[in-house]
């Protein structure tokens, strides 16, 4: 098993059910995603390994013993950062990268080797999908407050599903089509609702 740490860095593997871990990458890691023990992706903040400051996505083939990077992303020299990263198979996955108030939705179809992106909707913080077609997105948006979008064509085109109640969508998860839960954050609320499930 594997986990990712923000604030500190890194991401830690276990090969005993999560008794002991040791450091396999150090840095920044907002999210990752392993098709198998060997083969996964880690997406990281904002690292100062190359300039302008800039965002990446790794991935390693070796269970983490190295880690190559993908892709880099500056925005085009405005600050961004990726904050979810979902793989299905060897040639698919998908990311998440903030922008400012825009989010895009990137994905790969060759096992990384090349990165594509669309505009999602407005500011996106995470992401699920329970097949490489159908998944939600959602995030915070100053004008619509709470935001969660559906597509069903691999992020090509997303729907507004739900916006409004002064909140935002930190977690998303969806056991299938009908059934999911959001984990919301307000800022500014009364300390009871300021985290909650939907």
């Amino acid at each position: 098993g594997y986990v990712e740490v923000f604030m500190q860095g890194g991401i830690y593997k276990s090969t005993n059910g999560g008794i002991d871990f040791s450091v396999k990458f150090s840095g920044y890691c907002n999210s990752l995603s392993f098709i198998n023990q060997n083969t996964g992706y880690a997406v990281t903040k904002r690292t100062s390994d190359y300039q302008p400051s800039v965002t990446r996505i790794l991935k390693t083939t070796d269970g983490c013993a190295s880690w190559t990077v993908q892709h880099r992303d500056s925005a085009n020299g405005i600050s961004s950062y990726f904050s979810k990263i979902q793989a299905f198979d060897a040639n698919t996955a998908y990311a998440l990268n903030n922008s400012g108030s825009n989010t895009r939705f990137f994905k790969t179809s060759n096992g990384g080797e090349n990165w594509s992106f669309t505009q999602a909707v407005k500011e996106e913080h995470d992401m699920f999908f329970i097949n490489s077609f159908t998944g939600w997105s959602g995030g915070y948006s100053i004008a619509d407050s709470l935001i969660i979008s559906y597509t069903t064509n691999a992020g090509t085109n997303w729907v507004l599903q739900k916006r409004g109640i002064n909140s935002s969508v930190q977690k998303l998860f969806f056991l299938n089509e009908s059934t999911g839960w959001a984990l919301l954050s307000s800022w500014g609320m009364p300390p009871s609702l300021s985290k909650r499930i939907m």
